[in-house]
């Protein structure tokens, strides 16, 4: 017996509903198949908690008819073992699995079921972002003029540098929302003022500009960034956007040039 066979007839091998041969063949494979043998422990785990959850969420009180009304008769039916087995199990899976969606904590202690697995994985996730949010500072500061949130997080340069930057980048927004093509290249790195030139419209918007939030200068990847939330007074005058701005050290070293915009939404 291989692997994939034994699958097929781990749980029938639990409920003991194979034939003899087939019980010793199994019982050969899990002798041998570390990989089974761990397959059969939380099979059998598992069955074994479906049906204690459907026993132990039987109803305590049913419908009893009046002493004087003749029950039916009902014609005796012959049912086989292993439907009857799949009936109660289903009925078992059905019953706990309603109770530990509704009772997270049931559900913890049923650990086989993946139900269990997915809320352990949200809990550990839920706990990461936490963590992470935690660490951010945000607060009220003023920056390139306008006063707006701030968000720190570990900074990638002094603060003198960090505030130039940041400057840098609102000065080339700025630029983009007042039409000025040869301040916008002035602000870029030569390959960017290329393509501004070869493209101007998809860096020129009309309208006004409303700067919402900013974060200090993060490195990725060798790269400085700097995200702008911001809206404007044509296309996002009811939401907030995005712009993910590249910032590299200019020629002399003491100043910045944008690099790469990107937005989101």
């Amino acid at each position: 017996m291989n692997c994939r066979e034994a699958d097929a007839v781990l749980e029938l091998y639990i409920r003991d509903e194979l034939s003899a041969d087939d019980n010793s063949l199994i019982a050969e494979h899990l002798t041998e198949c570390e990989r089974c043998q761990a397959a059969y422990e939380d099979t059998r785990a598992l069955v074994t908690a479906l049906l204690d959850a459907g026993e132990a969420l039987q109803p305590t009180q049913r419908m009893i008819p009046d002493a004087g009304t003749p029950l039916p008769a009902l014609a005796p039916t012959r049912s086989p073992r292993g439907w009857i087995a799949v009936a109660a199990a289903f009925a078992a899976l059905t019953i706990a699995s309603t109770t530990l969606l509704a009772v997270p904590a049931l559900a913890r202690q049923v650990t086989v079921l993946p139900v269990a697995r997915q809320i352990a994985a949200l809990e550990a996730d839920s706990a990461e972002l936490t963590a992470q949010v935690e660490e951010l500072e945000v607060r009220l500061a003023e920056v390139g003029g306008e006063e707006l949130m701030l968000v720190e997080t570990d900074p990638a340069l002094d603060a003198s540098d960090n505030t130039l930057a940041q400057e840098h980048a609102m000065a080339f927004v700025r630029a983009m929302y007042g039409g000025d093509i040869a301040v916008l290249q002035e602000l870029a790195t030569p390959a960017l003022a290329a393509e501004i030139a070869a493209r101007p419209s998809d860096y020129l918007r009309d309208g006004g500009v409303v700067f919402g939030q900013i974060n200090n200068i993060s490195e990725h990847e060798g790269d400085l960034w700097v995200f702008i939330r911001l809206s404007d007074t044509v296309e996002f005058t009811d939401s907030q956007f995005q712009l993910n701005i590249a910032l590299e050290r200019d020629g002399d070293g003491e100043g910045f040039l944008v690099s790469i915009v990107e937005m989101d939404a």
